[in-house]
């Protein structure tokens, strides 16, 4: 059976993408409304007419050329062409002056930066469309923003309290039939993880039964699989492998490779239970056939373990040595993926007082959307009376969440950042570096770290200025930012000195950054304070392997470097070197 791997393995996230709304059929926008539609249904037709308008482009609106950008993006982001994708929704978003489309464009950047597995701007355009959430109308719209919400934070983050309370969002505001199989999905994973349901709790069938109803059997499929998974024991294993056998046919037949990938692992992990190692063996083998190196890692994980286990159990060592070392590699890619996950978490600051403010007022929204409805069945002088007690009411709640959003980000920016450099302030810092160097421990990686000062900085402010100064602080930051490393976390740690981490590093390209670092400090241009001078660095290094993974060691060690940097003549990097007592670091 041939199973379709982008296209489908992404469809939880794709069918965000799907949503159309209607537009006035008038000229190219009657056009660009059927290519929007056909896009869902007629991929052919679809492509035809984007061919079409193309040669048409030049006599479109401004709102036109925005939105045949965006399907072309749908185009490439559908095609598996992610990066171009991404650089063509941006293009639209800058061109969109309609907030229903720029709606449509953030939620499908959101989605590919997801598919892309770049967690740091899926939450920054899930923000943004958590922000415009409350201004669509369009309440199937809006329901795919909850849903997106819901995913991300369920499959990406494992924050099931809120991917519950997103999906809520959806379950309680009458979805369509799709959009209500599709939040009882995410529910339902949600509550079976934070274990506030039991997986054979009644309610569960009825998801299921009502998903397979509406024609949306994948999420029927999935809220099954999920539940017999929670439910597997050794003393049910001989149930549950029943069950999943009675279903193999319909869950194949979608030709939905990740949800095959479930159940040949899950199948292959009940056999095992059950003590019937050949057959979880042959499970175990489907489960590597069908599962990418972009597919779960999980369900690789386990298909590797069991597949390990049953060659040494049976003496084939040479056989178990060969899942052994292929388990080690994609756990050490999967630690390194949650380690990426939890940073861009920490990072784009997505504190539990901000998230459930927000979910908030998203309830008040749809309770204050529900009232307007009702009264349009009301008499035309109650609906006036009632629609500007609605009016303040609404302007009240959301002047009050705009005070409490902007007070809390507020109170979270200044303790975080830097406010002049944009860094990060020695605080946060200090609590990044906990992470990065307890994750970096936990792999064995190498962490570099360097403190760095810039030489005679009291004279720039003595000579030229305090707002020359700021200058200098802020152009030298700029310059180190600029240059590529994907792991290279900077803090201000006071005045004219700060730190910098690089995670999987070793003392050589540490050495290697740094130097390019200071050599681009000695390079700034300050013509434009309207005084002529030049800045240097000097920089002071120390790793994990010099300093072990102790914060407080590697600081005062990389400032004994920075010291006798200082004390050699300034504009120089100097690294740590450990006291070695009859041959041994002391």
């Amino acid at each position: 059976m041939r199973f379709i791997h982008f296209r489908q393995t992404h469809k939880l996230v794709l069918l965000f993408l799907f949503a159309s709304f209607s537009a006035a059929a008038d000229g190219y926008l009657e056009k660009l409304t059927l290519a929007d539609e056909a896009k869902r249904v007629n991929l052919e037709q679809f492509n035809q007419i984007l061919v079409e308008l193309a040669a048409e482009k030049e006599q479109f609106s401004r709102y036109e050329l925005a939105y045949l950008h965006y399907l072309n993006g749908y185009k490439l982001a559908y095609s598996g062409k992610l990066k171009e994708s991404i650089e063509l929704y941006k293009q639209a978003l800058d061109e969109s002056d309609d907030k229903v489309l720029s709606y449509r464009i953030v939620l499908s950047i959101a989605n590919v930066f997801w598919l892309s597995r770049n967690y740091s701007e899926t939450l920054q355009y899930l923000d943004q469309v958590l922000q415009l959430s409350p201004e669509i109308n369009d309440k199937q719209l809006r329901h795919r923003g909850y849903l997106l919400a819901s995913g991300i934070y369920n499959r990406l983050f494992n924050e099931f309290e809120l991917g519950k309370n997103f999906s809520e969002l959806v379950l309680s505001d009458e979805p369509t039939p799709q959009n209500r199989c599709i939040a009882s999905e995410s529910n339902f994973r949600a509550l079976i993880a934070l274990e506030s349901i039991q997986p054979d709790d009644p309610e569960v069938q009825r998801a299921i039964s009502y998903c397979q109803s509406v024609g949306e059997n994948i999420f029927g499929y999935l809220i099954m699989i999920d539940a017999l998974g929670k439910r597997l024991t050794k003393d049910n294993a001989s149930e549950i492998t029943g069950i999943l056998e009675s279903n193999q046919e319909g869950i194949l037949a979608t030709n939905y490779a990740n949800l095959a990938s479930m159940y040949y692992v899950l199948t292959s992990q009940a056999y095992w239970n059950a003590e019937e190692f050949d057959t979880s063996r042959e499970y175990a083998e489907k489960t590597l056939e069908i599962t990418s190196d972009r597919g779960n890692p999980e369900h690789l994980l386990t298909a590797l373990y069991l597949l390990h286990e049953y060659h040494d159990q049976s003496g084939q060592y040479e056989e178990a040595l060969v899942f052994h070392k292929r388990y080690a590699d994609v756990d050490s890619q999967y630690k390194a993926d949650l380690l990426d996950r939890n940073m861009a978490f920490v990072i784009n600051g997505h504190s539990n007082i901000e998230r459930n403010q927000r979910i908030e007022l998203l309830n008040k929204q749809n309770e204050l959307l529900k009232i307007e409805q009702l009264l349009t069945e009301e008499t035309a002088e109650k609906n006036r009376l009632l629609i500007s007690i609605l009016g303040i009411t609404l302007a009240l709640i959301f002047w009050w969440g705009w005070k409490t959003t902007i007070k809390a980000k507020g109170f979270k920016t200044l303790a975080q950042y830097d406010q002049l450099t944009q860094i990060f302030s020695r605080g946060h810092f200090q609590e990044i570096m906990t992470s990065v160097i307890k994750a970096s421990k936990q792999k064995d990686k190498h962490l570099g770290f360097a403190i760095f000062d810039l030489d005679h900085f009291k004279r720039v402010n003595d000579q030229y200025g305090h707002p020359v100064g700021d200058w200098v602080l802020k152009k030298v930051i700029s310059v180190c930012k600029s240059l590529p490393c994907r792991s290279c976390t900077l803090g201000r740690l006071g005045g004219e000195e700060f730190a910098l981490v690089i995670e999987n590093a070793t003392l050589e390209e540490l050495v290697s950054h740094c130097e390019q670092c200071r050599q681009l400090i000695s390079e700034i241009d300050t013509k434009e304070t309207q005084y002529d001078f030049t800045i240097t660095a000097s920089f002071g290094l120390s790793t994990s392997e010099l300093s072990g993974y102790d914060y407080k060691l590697l600081l005062t060690n990389a400032d004994e470097a920075l010291y006798k940097a200082k004390n050699a003549g300034r504009n120089r990097i100097e690294t740590f070197e450990p006291i070695k007592v009859n041959g041994k670091t002391a």
